[in-house]
């Protein structure tokens, strides 16, 4: 298959996934609507005609790091810290290959040991053509 059926079947095969991930969700959804959830339990279960789902309670949670840092003024490292600890990330991409380019090696090789690197192709399709 050349460049352009490759291009046409992914953009085929991505609007069906996302239709589906989308009918998924709803149908999940309503499960969890239906599934009766036993006090203390995270875990229920929906049957009918023969066969049955296992139902899931799932709660994900982001913080506010700006409130974060509002009550680490008020709580202080100390008791803060024993909470919550850093991310350690690099400032910026830039400040970090300028420290790579000119620290000396034993600096760079303590960092570049922390460091894994794992690619991952990203494709966006496009109608029309696109040049």
């Amino acid at each position: 298959m050349d460049a352009s059926g490759l291009i046409r079947n992914g953009m085929r095969l991505r609007a069906q996934i996302a239709a589906l991930k989308a009918e998924l969700e709803e149908v999940n959804l309503a499960l969890a609507r239906q599934a009766r959830f036993a006090p203390g339990r995270a875990t229920a279960y929906v049957e009918g005609d023969g066969c049955r789902a296992r139902v899931v309670a799932r709660s994900y949670e982001k913080w506010d790091q700006d409130k974060l840092n509002a009550a680490r003024a008020v709580m202080g490292d100390g008791e803060f810290l024993r909470l919550f600890r850093y991310v350690w990330e690099p400032v910026s991409r830039r400040s970090l290959s300028g420290f790579l380019d000119s620290a000396p090696d034993g600096q760079t090789a303590l960092v570049r040991a922390a460091l894994s690197t794992r690619t991952v192709p990203v494709v966006i399709f496009e109608e029309g053509d696109a040049r």
